[in-house]
């Protein structure tokens, strides 16, 4: 999986909506267009491929995780309206792999939206999720990548990918006031890349669109 940091500029774009994420929100696979660019709001994009909430991460991401991207950019952050935060998925594998603890990522979350707050306490948060709909694609796709192509161990589990995930998500919903799902639906397989991990065009299009029905920008 490749590392990449998609920075806007802020001359072109608007300082007052931030998007902060993985490789869903990097826009992977896709030329580096994610729903945040067909969103067409003209936001931030500081999503960066292979990153997690905290520093965990199962690829040589280096400081990238969020709490890293945030003391990075304290200036747009301070400035922000709305900040939406999508992590999750390489969390969720990293726990699933032992190289993290879901107790740890809990805490590393709080941290950072304790550090949003300090830095803008009326910023408005939100935070993107697979929702149920997604989570046992995208839970297929994440095992098998890690055991065919990515770390090779044989014990990593669709079931306890899927179970974790769950878990994650209470949490998130328990304290995040905004939550939002990708989709409403299942992403099917046309509006997913061949390598079943990221959407293409169309997958990324139609998250857009949903976004764009549970979100004030």
């Amino acid at each position: 999986m490749l590392v990449k940091n998609i920075l806007s500029t802020e001359s072109s774009m608007r300082s007052d909506i931030v998007f902060l994420g993985d490789s869903l929100t990097s826009g992977e696979n896709n030329n580096n267009k994610s729903f945040v660019e067909y969103l067409n709001v003209g936001a931030l994009n500081f999503g960066i491929s292979g990153t997690c909430i905290g520093d965990y991460s199962l690829y040589p991401v280096g400081k990238s995780n969020l709490i890293d991207i945030l003391q990075q950019n304290a200036e747009p952050i301070q400035r922000a309206r709305c900040i939406f935060l999508e992590y999750g998925c390489n969390d969720v594998s990293s726990i699933v792999v032992k190289n993290t603890t879901l107790q740890k990522v809990k805490i590393e979350l709080i941290k950072c939206l304790d550090y949003i707050h300090q830095l803008n306490p009326t910023v408005e948060i939100y935070f993107i999720t697979l929702g149920k709909c997604n989570i046992k694609t995208f839970a297929q796709a994440q095992t098998n990548y890690l055991k065919n192509d990515y770390l090779h161990f044989s014990n990593i589990s669709y079931h306890k990918w899927i179970r974790t995930y769950k878990k994650f998500n209470k949490f998130i919903n328990q304290i995040c006031s905004n939550v939002v799902c990708l989709t409403d639906t299942e992403l099917c397989e046309d509006e997913l890349d061949t390598d079943k991990l990221h959407p293409n065009a169309v997958g990324y299009k139609r998250i857009s669109c949903n976004l764009m029905l549970h979100i004030n920008i």
